[in-house]
């Protein structure tokens, strides 16, 4: 029998809601974040850029 994971059951985090976790959960979370993010940096998912002058930007 196959089972599927309920939407209804999903946690919608919130930064706010990492304070909650004790201070070695949040550096796990932290570490887990800045893995995740330069993972994506270097199959190119995205960039940095520079903002322009007038700090207009369109994502």
């Amino acid at each position: 029998m196959a089972s599927a994971l309920s939407i209804d059951n999903i946690h919608q985090w919130q930064y706010k809601d990492i304070l909650t976790l004790s201070k070695d959960e949040q550096k796990k979370w932290m570490a887990a974040c800045h893995d995740k993010l330069k993972s994506l940096q270097e199959r190119n998912v995205y960039k940095l850029v520079d903002l322009p002058q007038d700090g207009h930007y369109k994502a």
